[in-house]
This record gives structure tokens, sequence and C-alpha cells, in this order.
């Protein structure tokens, strides 16, 4: 029996979109921090750091709702 990471679901599978938040948050890290070290501009920087992040936020967002909606349909008796 294989224990249950970070990237997988509830359904034991791989979750597409915790792989890819894990990801976009990652890019959001290293591209600002490169945009720090090379001097940039506060706007490069807020960009480099926002950009990925907002994709990531998106991702587990949705992985959330999806769990949120089970739940409610479980409680109504669906």
């Amino acid at each position: 029996m294989s224990e249950q990471n970070f990237f997988q679901g509830t359904s034991g599978g791989y979750s597409m979109r915790r792989f890819l938040a894990f990801l976009f948050t990652l890019t959001s890290i290293i591209s600002g921090c490169f945009a720090i070290w090379k001097g940039y501009e506060w706007q490069v920087v807020a960009v480099a750091f926002g950009i990925p992040e907002l994709a990531s936020l998106f991702l587990m967002f949705f992985t959330t709702w999806d769990d949120v909606s089970k739940v409610i349909s479980i409680k109504k008796g669906e």
C-alpha cells in the first residue's frame, strides 16, 4: 500500500491541478527572486511574483472548490 502525498487527490490518483499549482508557485519564487537579484523595478518584480502565483491560486481554488462541492452534495443527500 502506497502512502498518499500532496499530489494525489482524494481518489488516490495524481491531480494535475495540484501538480501545476506547485509548479507555478515554484516558478513564482524563482522568477521573483531573479527579478530582485537583477535589480529590476518594483513593477517587474511584482509581475514576476504575481502572475505565476495568481495561476497557482486559481488552480488551488478549483481543487478546493471540487472538494467543497463534493461535501455539499453529500450533505444534501445527492
